[in-house]
C-alpha cells in the first residue's frame, strides 16, 4: 500500500507508468527527504542519507537514487543503488556518518563505483555487488576483487550467487546465495569470535 520513490519527476516512461498505477491502486507514494528515519517494525527502520528530491536538475540517472541504510535487529545494511563517484562524493561531503556492515550495490552506468575513501568512511565487511555482462561499464573489474580483500572486505559478485537472501541467526547475519554452488556467508558481531 506504500512505496517510496526518490523523486515524482523523473522523465523515464516506465517510471511515470509506475506513477500512474500507483495512483489507481490507492498506493501511497512517499518522497522522503535526507535525515528522514522510517520506523519499520521493532528494531527495524530505514535511514535516508539521500534524498534525489533535493537535487537541482535530473543529474545522471544512477546517481540520482535513493541511498537508504537499513537500521535491523543491530546491523546496519547499506542501499547504495547504482550510485557511483558523484554520489559516494556527495555522501562523504555531507559529513553524515555512513558506517554499514554491508553494502548492497549496483555498478553505474556512467562512472566509477567504488571510491576508496568512500568504502573507508563505510568500513564494510562486505559489499555485494551486481554484475552485468552489457553493457561493459557495469561489469565488475577484476581489480575491485583484489581491492576490496586488501581493504578487508568480502567482495560478493552477484552473476556468482544469484539472490541473496540475509537472515539473522543467533546474533549472526547470514548472506546465503541462491545458487548452490555459491557459499554462504557468516558474519557475526563486531568482537565475537
Amino acid at each position: 500500500r506504500q512505496a517510496m520513490i526518490p523523486r515524482a519527476d523523473l522523465l523515464s516512461a516506465s517510471y511515470q507508468e509506475f506513477l500512474n498505477k500507483s495512483g489507481q491502486c490507492h498506493c501511497q507514494l512517499v518522497t522522503p527527504r535526507s535525515g528522514q528515519s522510517f520506523a519499520v517494525e521493532e528494531g527495524v527502520r530505514m535511514e535516508i542519507l539521500q534524498a534525489p528530491a533535493e537535487l537541482s536538475g535530473y543529474g545522471r540517472a544512477d546517481d540520482s537514487g535513493l541511498v537508504i541504510r537499513l537500521h535491523w535487529h543491530g546491523w546496519k545494511i547499506l542501499f547504495t543503488g547504482d550510485a557511483g563517484f558523484i554520489t559516494e562524493n556527495r555522501l562523504l561531503a555531507s559529513d553524515l556518518e555512513l558506517g554499514a556492515d554491508v553494502i548492497i550495490s549496483g555498478r553505474n552506468r556512467d562512472d566509477f563505483t567504488g571510491h576508496e575513501d568512500f568504502y573507508r568512511a563505510v568500513a564494510p565487511r562486505v559489499i555485494i555487488s551486481s554484475n552485468a555482462t552489457y553493457p561493459e561499464n557495469e561489469r565488475i573489474p577484476q581489480n575491485w576483487f583484489r581491492h576490496a580483500a586488501s581493504m578487508g572486505i568480502i567482495a560478493v559478485d552477484q552473476q556468482q550467487t544469484g539472490a541473496l537472501t540475509l537472515t539473522i541467526e543467533k546474533g549472526n547475519l547470514l548472506i546465503t546465495p541462491a545458487l548452490e554452488e555459491a557459499d554462504p556467508i557468516t558474519i557475526r558481531p563486531h568482537g565475537k569470535l
